[in-house]
C-alpha cells in the first residue's frame, strides 16, 4: 500500500510548520559582515602570490593526476591481457 501526501508550502511556511526559527535577519547580518571583511581585506591580498600558488599547485597536481591515471590504465590493461591469455590457454586444452 502506498500513501502519498503532497503539500504546497513556501520555504518560509515549511520552516514555520516545523517550528524552526526565522534566521533571515541573522543571515543578512552575517552576509553584510562578510562583504565588509572581504572589502577591507581585498587591498591586503597580493594577487600575484595567490595566482602563482594556484598555478604552481595546479601544474604539480595535474602531473600527479596524469601519473595516477596512466598507472591505473596500465594496471587495467595488464590485467585484461592476463585474463585474455588465460582464456586462450583454457580454450587450447
Amino acid at each position: 500500500m502506498k500513501i502519498r501526501v503532497e503539500f504546497e508550502l513556501t520555504p518560509q511556511e515549511f520552516r514555520e510548520s516545523l517550528g524552526l526559527p526565522n534566521i533571515s535577519g541573522l543571515q543578512d547580518e552575517a552576509l553584510s559582515m562578510l562583504k565588509d571583511r572581504i572589502g577591507s581585506d581585498i587591498d591586503a591580498i597580493d594577487l600575484n602570490k595567490v595566482v602563482g600558488s594556484w598555478f604552481s599547485h595546479g601544474i604539480e597536481a595535474s602531473k600527479k593526476v596524469q601519473e595516477l591515471v596512466t598507472a591505473a590504465a596500465s594496471a587495467v590493461l595488464a590485467r585484461e591481457m592476463e585474463d585474455s591469455e588465460q582464456d586462450g590457454d583454457d580454450n587450447n586444452e
